[in-house]
């Protein structure tokens, strides 16, 4: 029996993976970190190059900078608050172990004095560097802590952007911002009647301003008042960065993509969406960082990956942080050996690509969408006939993936194979198993015995997997002579 074949890392070109977290820390060694997953990366150079920093046992989703000592870092992560005490490259338990939390502050003004927001359970104040926690949370309604943000001119004023909860936990659909000026011991309700409190900033001592999913709001006097600037209308903005002169703004609006102001609010351009890697309706940023030194320079990090812009987010750029996009499915043709495909999912740039020694390279065309997908399958008789399932349409090219034409196939496309004679099969997650006859007709349902369940949205009939028994898979070889051609599929339910 000959040796097992060797496997080496064949990754180059497959960067991407959701990036939580991304900002800039502007002590003493200045430099820039972004989160993803339990990975801390850092840059030392402005983002010119990465280096993967250091590996949490839990997944890190925010960093705070104590401004009094350059090597502490304070992080929330699944597991509670972790610390570090020597610039991020290693992490230990420091307080609140079992507490959702969803944000962290070191507020600017008291750098002792720190605050947590939480899932549900508060708002909980520390005022001896996060050794010791009490809640917080007179004034504060059931609710989700979405951010929090402190005056650099006055120590005891922070502002909370929160999403009401109900009975149940879930989302009640409205939100509210509110308000301290004694560190915590008191919050009121500064602005309510919004859909959710998603982020709030300060750009100054008295200037701060608060993505309200329903518009952009700007407080002049510390968050005491509060209005919706004109230039974001009632777009739905989820978070925002703001330049030092609180001029500059750089918005994601869900769904649209991200948007610029020049003027503090008053106009808006956008979207700004050329090089992202992801569709327009399912664009959102999970952080938003501007370089201190020049507000043209720009990091966005999203589930697609961490991206970053030099010309005021007039083009972007995928960088290398991440842990790489979320591989689905390969496929190759015994006809075109030499040529593999690849499918991801929510890992951005994600799309079929073709690869080989000499890396991957995502397939430019504008026909297929640029993020979800589900699969990616070769005709075995045919190198260049290739399919892309995604939500919820099935792709096909003819010319080796230079051009993809949409065949309205329904239903979420899972898995194809191939009978000798040419058929193609495709299992589907709600129509079950589909059936194309000649290259230039339409799939068409072939289900035989199996019969669809009723669900809460209708008959359905769910499958998973086929293969062609004695026919071709993507990536097998042709039928013995005389042999017969079965076909089994893998159902749900």
């Amino acid at each position: 029996m000959p040796p097992p074949c060797p496997w080496d890392l064949h990754g180059e070109g497959l960067n991407g993976g959701r990036v939580a977290w991304v900002g800039y820390d502007g002590r003493a060694q200045p430099a820039l970190y972004a989160t993803t997953g339990p990975l801390l990366f850092r840059s030392a150079d402005d983002g010119a190059s990465w280096q993967r920093w250091a590996e949490s046992v839990t997944p890190l989703q925010k960093l705070a900078f104590v401004p009094d000592d350059p090597k502490q870092i304070l992080a929330i992560s699944g597991s509670g608050l972790l610390e570090s005490r020597d610039g991020g490259l290693t992490f230990a338990s420091k307080a609140l172990s079992g507490f959702g939390l969803t944000d962290v502050l070191v507020h600017p003004a008291a750098p002792r004095r720190v605050f947590a927001g939480t899932l549900a359970a508060g708002i909980f104040r520390s005022v001896d560097g996060g050794d010791a926690w009490s809640a917080a949370n007179v004034g504060v309604p059931l609710s989700l802590t979405k951010a929090l943000a402190g005056s650099s001119g006055d120590a005891g004023v922070v502002v909370a952007a929160i999403e009401m909860l109900n009975e149940s936990l879930g989302a009640a659909n409205v939100g509210a911002l509110l308000r301290t000026t004694d560190g915590g011991a008191h919050w009121a309700t500064v602005l309510d009647g919004i859909t959710w409190g998603m982020d709030v900033t300060f750009c100054d001592a008295t200037t701060a301003y608060a993505a309200v999913r329903r518009g952009l709001a700007k407080s002049e006097d510390a968050g005491a008042t509060w209005t919706i600037v004109p230039g974001f209308g009632v777009m739905d903005v989820s978070d925002i960065a703001v330049s030092a002169d609180c001029q500059r703004i750089y918005a994601s609006v869900y769904a649209v993509g991200l948007f610029r102001s020049e003027d503090g609010g008053d106009t808006a351009v956008g979207p700004l969406l050329d090089g992202f890697a992801i569709e327009p309706q399912r664009f959102n940023a999970d952080a938003i960082a501007i370089d201190p030194a020049d507000s043209d320079h720009v990091f966005v990090a999203n589930y697609g990956g961490l991206y970053e812009t030099g010309d005021a987010g007039e083009s972007w750029a995928l960088t290398s942080v991440g842990q790489g996009i979320d591989a689905v499915s390969i496929a190759s043709s015994p006809d075109a050996p030499g040529v593999v495909w690849l499918s991801s999912y929510r890992g951005g740039p994600v799309a079929p690509r073709r690869g080989g020694r000499r890396g991957w390279a995502r397939v430019p065309s504008l026909a297929l969408p640029r993020d979800f997908l589900y699969g990616v399958w070769v005709n075995p008789s045919d190198g260049d006939e290739v399919y892309a399932g995604a939500i919820p349409e099935l792709w096909r090219s003819r010319d080796g993936g230079r051009t993809f034409e949409n065949l309205d196939v329904r239903g979420n496309v899972l898995g194809m194979a191939w009978l000798d004679d040419g058929r193609a099969l495709a299992v589907t997650q709600t129509r079950g198993i589909l059936r194309l006859d000649a290259p230039d007709g339409a799939f068409a349902q072939s289900n035989g015995d199996l019969a669809p369940w009723p669900t809460a949205v209708g008959n359905v009939l769910d499958t998973r997997s086929v293969l062609a028994v004695g026919g071709r898979s993507p990536s097998s070889g042709p039928t013995a002579p005389g042999s017969c051609a079965a076909r089994t599929a893998v159902t749900a339910g």
